[in-house]
């Protein structure tokens, strides 16, 4: 599977605004793979674009982030409570994992939550001898195409949304 023609003409070579709806979104909803190392993270950033990953969870996608230790109590929390419920689910029948991961259940856990007990996200915690882990970089593919991108936004609603930031993409 290829990104579509529509979306291959869309991407920009740097974003300095619009990310959710002109970058975010269009890849999200046509990708298998969605890997992302940011310096900061909040769950509130993934907010913004929670219909594509919902539509990446759909291909049958996947999520992968890297981040700092510097995350709030609260995403903390919910990341834990996803692997919780994974750890749960691991040993029952599909239609047991079923009943337990409907939509009430997603409301609750959070999307990224969801995802993880899915089996659809995983989160990796970087760690430094000194200082905070702060690259930023991800990489969004279909199954045969890539797109990179590098700058100084981070997985933040404030990086995402709200900031001057900048990312520069870069196409297979």
């Amino acid at each position: 599977m290829t990104f579509s023609d529509k979306v291959k003409k869309t991407i920009q070579s740097q974003y300095t605004s619009n990310l959710v709806d002109g970058f975010y979104r269009p890849l999200l909803n046509e990708a298998k793979l969605y890997q992302r190392v940011s310096g900061y993270f909040s769950t509130a950033g993934l907010d913004l674009y929670a219909d594509g990953l919902e539509e990446l969870a759909k291909n049958g996608g996947k999520v992968q982030f890297i981040i700092s230790k510097e995350i709030s109590e609260s995403d903390y929390t919910k990341i834990k409570a996803g692997y919780e419920l994974l750890n749960e689910l691991k040993p029952l029948k599909l239609a047991e994992r079923n009943d337990k991961l409907t939509s009430k259940a997603q409301q609750q856990l959070g999307n990224l939550a969801f995802m993880i007990a899915m089996g659809r996200a995983r989160i990796k915690v970087a760690l430094t001898s000194q200082g905070i882990f702060h690259d930023k970089f991800g990489l969004i593919s279909s199954e045969s195409e890539y797109v990179f991108f590098s700058g100084s936004a981070n997985e933040t609603k404030s990086g995402i949304s709200k900031n001057y930031e900048s990312i520069s993409v870069d196409v297979s």
